[in-house]
C-alpha cells in the first residue's frame, strides 16, 4: 500500500497487539494525532509496542502514547526488517510525539540494526530515560 494515512485514531487500551504494524511494501505511511493507551498489550507474537514500522518512507508524528505500568511494552515505536522481496525497514522519520514508558528501559524509538535511515527528532519522553537507540540518527 501507498501512502496510507492514520489520523485523529484513539487506540485506548484492551488492544492485545501493537496498535498499528505498518507492513513490509508499505511506502510512505503517515501517523499523526493518535492516542496509544498500552492497557492490555499481551506481548504475544512481538507485540512489544504501539507501533512496529517495517514499510518505508513512514511520517510518525504528533502523537501520545501511554504504557501505564504495562511491562509487556517494551518500546513506544520499534522499526525492523523483514526477509521478503519488498522494501522494509528503510528511511523512516518519527517527531513530535509525545510517550510516557513509566521508567521502562526502553526506548521511544528503537530500530534494528538492518533498519537504515530512521530518523528522530524533538520527541518527548515524560519522566525522562531513553529516547533513541543507536541505530536511529538524530
Amino acid at each position: 500500500m501507498i501512502g496510507n494515512t492514520i489520523r485523529h485514531t484513539v487506540f485506548d487500551g484492551g488492544i492485545t497487539a501493537e496498535h498499528i504494524d505498518i507492513k513490509e511494501g508499505a511506502d510512505g505511511t503517515v501517523v499523526e494525532y493518535c492516542y496509544f493507551n498500552g492497557t492490555g498489550m499481551t506481548g504475544d507474537n512481538s507485540a512489544d509496542s504501539f507501533i512496529d514500522v517495517k514499510g518505508v518512507n513512514s511520517v510518525i508524528r504528533y502523537n501520545e502514547g501511554y504504557r501505564n505500568g504495562n511491562t509487556k511494552v517494551a518500546d513506544a515505536f520499534q522499526v525492523r526488517t523483514h526477509g521478503s522481496k519488498y522494501p522494509t525497514g528503510k528511511d523512516n522519520t518519527f517527531y513530535n510525539n509525545k510517550v510516557n514508558l513509566d521508567n521502562a528501559p526502553g526506548y521511544v524509538v528503537n530500530a534494528t540494526s538492518a533498519a537504515t535511515g530512521t530518523k528522530a527528532h524533538d520527541d518527548v519522553r515524560i519522566g525522562g530515560g531513553n529516547l533513541y537507540n543507536k541505530n536511529v540518527n538524530k
